[in-house]
């Protein structure tokens, strides 16, 4: 697999255009065991290199059945 990386400095102008949301305020009662995670913007499918990675957790209560 051939990727072509670009590296970049990011500056403190850079990070205020940024749209980061922080929380540190998890729900525990509804955890994913599942996450997906895109490797571009979805604005570019079909247009660029893209790719999808699937994340799956399992607990050992899970695993032992």
């Amino acid at each position: 697999m051939l990727l072509n990386m670009v590296m970049f400095k990011v500056t403190i102008c850079d990070i205020g255009k940024m749209n980061i949301n922080m929380t540190d305020k998890i729900e525990k009662r509804r955890a994913a065991n599942c996450v997906y995670h895109i490797g571009a913007s979805i604005k570019d499918l079909g247009k660029k290199c893209f790719g999808f990675s699937k994340m799956e957790t399992y607990s050992i209560k899970a695993h032992r059945q």
